[in-house]
């Protein structure tokens, strides 16, 4: 692995983000450099509108394949605004709430 690869949002789905599709085709290019690089910046500039369905599709499910750590220290987000951040963390939170009752419920 090296450095650190640099995803431009709006490269890969425009300025609007507000669809699941809009997040798959974010989630499948993040799945082809994520074992390549060893951290990936994603870049919002001139991203103007998103959605919680984006933030599940695109980044949510390296939560399920993935050490929380992992993901942590693997994505960093780069100016997104608090809105958007919101958003992403809320995400994060649900599949991390997910993630803790499926391993409650098979204890």
């Amino acid at each position: 692995m090296s450095n650190c690869y640099e995803l431009i949002i709006i490269d890969i789905v425009g300025p609007y983000c507000g669809s699941r599709s809009e997040g798959d085709a974010v989630h499948k290019e993040l799945v082809q450099h994520w074992d390549e690089f060893d951290t990936i910046s994603v870049d919002f500039e001139g991203v103007e509108i998103t959605t919680l369905s984006f933030f599940n599709a695109a980044f949510t499910p390296f939560i399920f394949d993935n050490s929380v750590d992992e993901v942590q220290t693997k994505l960093s987000f780069l100016n997104i605004d608090d809105k958007d951040k919101s958003l992403l963390n809320q995400s994060f939170r649900a599949a991390i709430n997910q993630l803790n009752k499926d391993y409650a419920s098979n204890q």
